[in-house]
């Protein structure tokens, strides 16, 4: 009698599972039913909101302030990275600020290309700060990098943003004094290697005319001494040049400025596809509001 009864009471759950499968099928095809229903009635206002929700999306492209960028690579040759980073970092707040007149005096560019200007950052070769960097040694890469409102003369911006890192107080003093010792060294090699070319023509003058055996000679004069010491004053000579014309200056520009041709952000047809799409929705619900009023309370 039992097994009876539970074996009634599974077949009643079943019918009721599938009764209830049923119906939320019926109610899916009349979801569908009632969507083409709207789509027919109702189109125009489809079509309305995905040409509103594009023009909006046009008006968004257009008036929205875009943003271009530019980086370029300098090599230390003064300070250290974070040094250079706390002075970037003081260009950047007269640019946060809205101080357009002293950026193009500190720099020496157009006022109209500092107003474009609109951040500007330093950063270390692993793309961090470079008001962060700990690091002690001097000889190092870093990026510089910029964001500008608009497309502006990155040559002029380049040039100014070298030239006011050679004309602060402090990096301009030790360059001077460097720059003179430097010169004084070259003069005093160039001096050396003169001198050195005439005492090996008077040694050579001597060993031609000298009656001693050329294997033999003074404990004061070993020609093959006197040649060694020649590249050694060159090898002399071309790192002073080196540290004069090169790592005289407090940077070096390794890769120059490149501004990028299109502005960050979304292009035209992005937007105009996610607005037209949001609109086309926004017309088709309005229209599905309207239509299941229609059926709801009755005219």
């Amino acid at each position: 009698m039992d097994e009876k009864q539970y074996h009634a009471e599974d077949q009643i759950n079943l019918i009721g599972l599938k009764n209830l499968f049923y119906s939320f099928l019926r109610a899916i095809f009349r979801f569908v039913e009632f969507t083409q229903l709207v789509i027919r009635k109702k189109i125009l206002y489809i079509i309305i909101g995905a040409i509103l929700g594009s023009g909006i999306g046009l008006i968004y492209y257009y008036y929205k302030e875009k943003t271009y960028s530019a980086s370029m690579t300098l090599f230390l040759n003064k300070l250290t990275p974070k040094a250079y980073g706390t002075v970037l970092e003081n260009l950047n707040n007269l640019i946060a600020y809205g101080s357009a007149n002293e950026v193009a005096a500190k720099l020496q560019i157009p006022v109209d290309v500092a107003l474009k200007l609109r951040m500007i950052d330093g950063q270390n070769m692993m793309e961090r700060p470079l008001i962060t960097d700990t690091s002690t040694k001097v000889y190092q890469l870093i990026r510089v990098n910029i964001l500008a409102s608009a497309p502006l003369p990155v040559d002029t911006l380049q040039a100014g943003l070298v030239n006011y890192f050679r004309n602060l107080p402090f990096l301009k003093k030790i360059a001077e004094v460097e720059k003179q010792y430097l010169a004084d060294r070259i003069r005093i090699l160039e001096s050396d290697l003169k001198k050195l070319d005439t005492l090996k023509t008077e040694v050579n003058r001597f060993l031609a005319t000298s009656k001693v055996p050329t294997t033999v000679y003074s404990s004061a004069v070993n020609p093959a001494q006197i040649y060694e010491q020649t590249p050694l004053l060159l090898k002399e000579l071309e790192d002073a040049y080196g540290q004069l014309y090169v790592q005289n200056d407090p940077v070096s520009v390794v890769d120059g400025f490149n501004l990028t041709r299109s502005p960050n952000g979304m292009a035209l047809a992005e937007l105009l596809l996610i607005f037209g799409s949001i609109g086309l929705f926004a017309g088709f619900l309005f229209g599905l509001l309207v239509e299941t009023k229609h059926h709801v309370l009755p005219q």
